[in-house]
């Protein structure tokens, strides 16, 4: 009985050695490691745009127009004094927006992107309303830092064409906002030669605008409503506002995961088979 108590004892001691050096290691392994980046992730999407499958099917995509509606887009070139603007609710507590990615096209042109440069300014009410005012950027300051070729195609109704493929532009923020709503502000530029640039509204499928759509336009010197010259729908603009999340393991903390917890299958299993 002494020598099987003795037995039970040691089991136990290397099931907690083991347990506790895998802790160790791994608390070791998230100091150094490239995970103390954080990730980006999607706090708020305004909307989508794809309504069917492009000229390759699951490759490429379209985003379709309603029979009733008139626009591919909504002027926003900078060149032209146009801008386009649309809100978003912080609706917790402080979060830090690192990115916000729109989208826009030029007819005819690219891929690749033929944008150049994204302006944005942020204010605490609606544009052009008593009251509002800019609490962040300008319309001086180029704050895109990427664009690419989405793989969609702005299209009229049951017209299938490659002429005005849609790209994205992400533009650097870093910046924390408390809760409440706030509203973008943008004016983008593009290759000269082209059509454009023009911001696509939001698309659902089958529908003419999206549910409660409050897209603003700034053209020859005021704010008014974006509205489809077809249907008259007020409009709503897709952009996508990145936040910083929490580190995400890299591939060798996994392993250490997925290796601890197989140590403490194996301890487990190893002291219950001693104790009977």
């Amino acid at each position: 009985m002494k020598n099987h108590k003795k037995h039970i004892g040691n089991a136990i001691l290397r099931y907690l050695t083991f347990s506790f050096t895998f802790i160790f290691v791994f608390c070791f392994m998230s100091l150094i490691s490239p995970s103390d980046a954080l990730s980006d992730y999607v706090y708020w999407d305004n909307g989508p745009m794809i309504t069917e499958d492009g000229p390759n099917p699951g490759t490429d995509y379209y985003s379709q127009m309603v029979s009733s509606a008139f626009a591919y887009g909504y002027n926003h070139n900078n060149n032209q004094g146009a801008r386009v603007a649309d809100d978003f609710t912080v609706a917790v507590s402080n979060i830090e927006v690192t990115n916000i990615i729109f989208y826009a096209y030029q007819t005819y042109a690219g891929p690749p992107s033929t944008i150049t440069a994204v302006y944005l300014q942020i204010w605490d009410g609606r544009p052009g309303d008593p009251g509002s005012s800019v609490i962040w950027g300008d319309l001086t300051t180029n704050r895109m830092i990427s664009t690419t070729f989405t793989n969609i195609y702005r299209i009229f109704n049951s017209t299938p064409n490659t002429d005005r493929p849609i790209m994205s532009q992400t533009v650097e923020v870093n910046t924390t906002f408390t809760p409440g709503t706030y509203w973008l502000d943008w004016t983008v530029e593009g290759t000269a030669s082209a059509s454009g640039p023009w911001a696509n509204p939001v698309q659902l499928v089958g529908q003419p605008t999206k549910p409660g759509a409050n897209g603003r336009q700034y053209w020859s010197g005021s704010w008014g409503d974006i509205d489809d010259s077809g249907n008259l729908e007020i409009q709503d603009l897709p952009f996508l506002v990145m936040v910083s999340g929490t580190p995400v393991p890299t591939l060798t903390e996994w392993a250490l995961i997925g290796f601890g917890g197989l140590l403490v299958i194996v301890g487990g299993w190893f002291i219950y088979r001693r104790i009977i």
